[in-house]
């Protein structure tokens, strides 16, 4: 037994040994090829710094903002409202839209394809010409150059352009478009606690990022505040459109009840059923009159129960011309390519070696 555990340790302190004379013959190799190893150093340096002199410079524009939101309720104006409107068929409770949209959905929505799609639709005015920022997005990309040539070499999106109209190989690159702008050029940050969010965009481009940043906040601006009121919105309507019609028969009625006395201007007592029909009217119009006034106060507390429940987006800081620029550090470039061309040097000799050896056994 003994004898199998000295065996053991001699092993052990065989391969312990292997292990350090192989680690220095291979520390000597690689020293003495230490020339190599510095000029390719060297060369992942200059080549690190050339190519952030080469790298076009990236611009980021910020866009800072608080939701507002009062959040409706049915209390006061819009509890009256509810009573009355209920004996019409109308549904005046509180929006549901505002716990839909929250946080991280909204933050969703910001970068939906959507959203991002009707953004890039948008006309504006760059370099001296109008068109939509998606066709002003491929001509900084470089797509147009690229596209020479081919059948893409004529594709374009017209402005306030319909997506249900593109064809396939449109909607591919929109797609494209999407896809490079929310992995790797967009950021929304809902910050939680303080209200205040914002919206970064980078791009090789000042003015469209600049643009971008802008357009994308009032396109979604404008569907959150349609879709959180579109309810209230719509019993607006209806209720409006009952006083219009409401009016228009407190008007057929007036009139009526003037043609009426107009038709018999000196009644005989005497025969007070001639004068039934006028009184009736008269009747029907102090009904409908009583009604009316009431139809209109409710509307107006619809008005004052739309107007609390639209959420106000109030914009803090627009991102002012000149933008940041994002430049990369150079001497940090520059030790990162001589480190990198160090060690492919080494990775390299060592292969060379190991083939060598294996050659001439």
């Amino acid at each position: 037994m003994k004898g199998v555990t000295n065996d053991i340790v001699k092993s052990d302190e065989l391969s312990l040994k292997e292990a350090i004379v192989k680690i220095t013959f291979w520390s000597r190799y690689l020293i003495s090829k230490w020339y190599i190893i510095i000029l390719a150093a060297g060369i992942g340096s200059v080549y690190s710094f050339y190519q952030v002199h080469t790298i076009k410079p990236l611009y980021k524009a910020r866009i800072s903002f608080i939701i507002e939101n009062d959040g409706g309720g049915g209390s006061g104006a819009g509890g009256e409202l509810g009573g009355f409107a209920s004996q019409l068929g109308i549904n005046v409770g509180s929006s549901s839209a505002g716990q839909t949209f929250s946080g991280a959905n909204l933050q969703e929505l910001m970068v939906s394809r959507a959203m991002i799609q009707k953004a890039l639709m948008i006309p504006v005015n760059m370099e001296g010409k109008t068109g939509s920022l998606a066709d002003f997005y491929i001509e900084i990309k470089g797509l147009r150059n690229a596209w020479k040539g081919t059948e893409m070499e004529k594709l374009s999106f017209p402005p306030n352009s319909d997506p249900a109209s593109f064809t396939l190989t449109q909607n591919s690159v929109m797609k494209n478009l999407y896809q490079t702008l929310t992995k790797k050029e967009i950021n929304v940050n809902m910050k939680k606690g303080t209200g205040l969010s914002t919206i970064d965009v980078t791009s090789e481009n000042e003015l469209f990022a600049k643009y971008f940043t802008e357009v994308l906040l009032n396109v979604v601006s404008d569907f959150y505040i349609v879709t959180k009121t579109k309810k209230s919105y719509d019993n607006f309507k209806i209720l409006q459109s009952q006083a219009d019609s409401m009016k228009r028969v407190l008007n057929r009625g007036v009139s009526s009840v003037a043609a009426s006395i107009d038709a018999n201007p000196n009644p005989n007592r005497a025969r007070s059923v001639l004068g039934a029909n006028s009184q009736r009217k008269q009747i029907d119009v102090q009904a409908n009159q009583a009604f009316y006034v009431q139809m209109v106060q409710n509307l107006e507390s619809a008005k004052i129960s739309l107007r609390k429940e639209t959420p106000l987006v109030e914009v803090v800081d627009y991102p002012v011309l000149p933008l940041d620029v994002s430049e990369t550090n150079r001497l940090s470039s520059l030790i990162t390519g001589g480190f990198l061309g160090a060690v492919t040097a080494i990775i390299a000799l060592l292969i060379v070696k190991l083939l060598r050896d294996v050659m001439q056994n």
